[in-house]
């Protein structure tokens, strides 16, 4: 993304760092993955979502715990709710990962297009 000119907040090496960064782990993962499409690509509002619901989906598994220890239907009804919503994330991070690489092939493509003085 960087050398096809897409503006980008921070290094590639600090993209992979924040993932294990606690704190700034909750917010610095999505703006790497948003700096990989271009400014005005509509996935970039996807990664967004994916990213909140991924959040929300860390935040549900302790409620699954605690209902699982207390009770058994409470508990299979957060694991359905859980799964459905870890579905959606698939669904929508598969569209997010698809759009970057369709993206950089266009762009790699177009570069090795232009003349070269």
């Amino acid at each position: 993304a960087r050398q096809l000119g897409y503006p980008a907040r921070h290094s590639p090496g600090w993209g992979v760092a924040f993932w294990f960064i606690p704190i700034v782990n909750l917010w610095m993962p999505y703006q790497a993955i948003r700096d990989c499409l271009p400014p005005g690509h509509p996935e970039r509002r996807s990664g967004l979502w994916v990213w909140l619901l991924v959040i929300l989906s860390n935040l549900v598994i302790p409620w699954l715990i605690i209902g699982s220890g207390y009770d058994r239907p409470i508990g299979v009804a957060v694991l359905v709710g859980l799964g459905v919503l870890e579905a959606f994330v698939a669904f929508r991070a598969y569209r997010v990962v698809m759009a970057v690489g369709q993206q950089h092939r266009r762009g790699v493509a177009s570069l090795y297009q232009q003349p070269h003085f």
